[in-house]
């Protein structure tokens, strides 16, 4: 008999997907067996359960992001992260130059403005770097 299909399905809204409680692959409701590892597909109530398919749910999607982060074309990351870098840059510099204008003008609005552009800028440089 043939080995069945290990290849990663997205996880959508729909109801007719059971995740296994050993690895997390989402597999039909039809099967009984899970299509990955091949453990015994039983349907468990409670909430202890409920917590264990969330965190699959998560482990599952975090790890399609990271393959689909692998497929991605060097050239277009490259862009991406220059396109953040002159957009963190920018607001930052924006912020700088309206709160030293609000300080020398006596306005309370603008250096407000100011300094949620100075920390947009400074969040946006700051995930750029961190990798995330």
């Amino acid at each position: 008999m043939d080995e069945p299909s290990k290849e990663q399905v997205p996880l959508n809204k729909r109801e007719d997907f059971t995740l296994c409680l050993s690895c997390g692959f989402p597999n039909h409701n039809s099967v009984a067996r899970c299509m990955y590892c091949n453990t015994n597909l039983t349907k468990s109530t409670g909430l202890f359960s409920w917590f264990r398919q969330t965190f699959l749910i998560l482990k599952w999607r975090w790890e399609l992001k990271k393959e689909r982060s692998k497929d991605e074309n060097p050239l277009l990351l490259f862009s991406k992260k220059l396109g953040y870098l002159i957009l963190g840059m920018g607001f930052s510099g924006l912020g700088c130059y309206l709160f030293i204008d609000s300080i020398s003008k006596n306005s309370f609005s603008t250096a407000i403005i100011s300094i949620l552009l100075l920390l947009y800028g400074f969040f946006t440089l700051k995930n750029l770097f961190s990798g995330k």
